[in-house]
């Protein structure tokens, strides 16, 4: 028997991407949109910042997320030490399927596209207003969302594709709401050991010290990670310097070997074969594709 599902109906036959991009905010950067029409989905890869949508502020940091709705305002504030890398993908809930595709958004009253009649909102149940959420970088929401701005990027994506993705990225943008997955609230354990891990990089970080930090067994460490965030804690020490190596390699000048003490690995040439595999680029060759250009 075919299990019915309980996730609202959602419309998206009509839907498309219209833009996907990432970008690196400077050190306290701000950035304002007066009126997006849109629906935007945004997260945060590395660092930290606040966003305010509509008047209200949303503290963000790695793997969270936002679903914003249609002709929001949105002020982008970088944090003044760490300023976070976001990814954004902008959706067209109704785009009328005789008219050409133009990869521009408006993003205030002034805009050509502000009043583009073939560019409309829909209702779609359950992701009205602004949405939160968290997404690690393994779940399905940021794989296809890291997918998407990746392909974007490259240029060249047919209408069918756009259109595909789009209704794809809508429903798993809703399951996730739907259930509510958040890997930072929950495990005061985890999230202690986290911001320990965060503020100590630079150092060798035992599983045996943080577990004496946190108050419970080794044993007990690796069972709360496990349960939390679906990882060990070890791999979570690991991807954690790799994304403030990432950030470093695109916000600094600092030489790489620098860099890798930074993150705590001692021997630089261990610390590039360990980014490599982790990233897919070597520290100098990811820094040429990503290093952060003032305007």
């Amino acid at each position: 028997m075919k299990k019915k599902s309980t996730q609202p109906f959602l419309n998206t036959r009509a839907s498309v991407i219209l833009w996907a991009n990432w970008f690196q905010f400077a050190e306290a950067e701000r950035a304002l949109s007066t009126r997006v029409l849109s629906r935007m989905l945004l997260w945060c890869q590395e660092g930290r910042g606040r966003v305010r949508v509509n008047g209200v502020w949303h503290a963000m940091q790695p793997d969270d997320f936002l679903f914003l709705p249609w002709q929001h305002e949105v002020l982008y504030l970088a944090d003044a030490r760490e300023p976070f890398w976001v990814g954004g993908i902008h959706i067209i809930p109704d785009h009328a399927t005789d008219r050409k595709l133009i990869f521009s958004v408006s993003h205030n009253i002034k805009d050509d596209w502000a009043k583009c009649p073939w560019r409309r909102d829909r209702a779609w149940p359950g992701l009205e207003g602004v949405r939160a959420g968290v997404a690690r970088s393994q779940d399905p929401l940021r794989l296809l969302a890291a997918y998407i701005v990746e392909r974007f990027e490259e240029g060249s994506m047919p209408e069918a594709s756009l259109r595909k993705l789009s209704q794809v990225l809508v429903e798993e943008i809703a399951r996730t709401v739907a259930q509510k997955e958040s890997a930072r609230v929950g495990n005061d354990t985890v999230r202690r050991v986290q911001e320990l891990v965060e503020s100590h990089l630079g150092r060798p970080l035992p599983l045996r010290d943080l577990a004496r930090l946190a108050q419970c067994s080794v044993s007990t460490l690796r069972r709360q990670f496990q349960q939390t965030l679906g990882i060990p804690p070890y791999e979570w020490i690991l991807q954690a310097r790799i994304r403030r190596a990432r950030r470093l390699l695109a916000t600094t000048t600092l030489r790489i070997k620098e860099i890798a003490g930074q993150v705590g690995f001692d021997d630089p040439f261990q610390f590039s074969r360990a980014f490599k595999q982790r990233t897919g680029s070597s520290p100098r060759q990811f820094r040429k594709n990503h290093a952060f250009a003032p305007k």
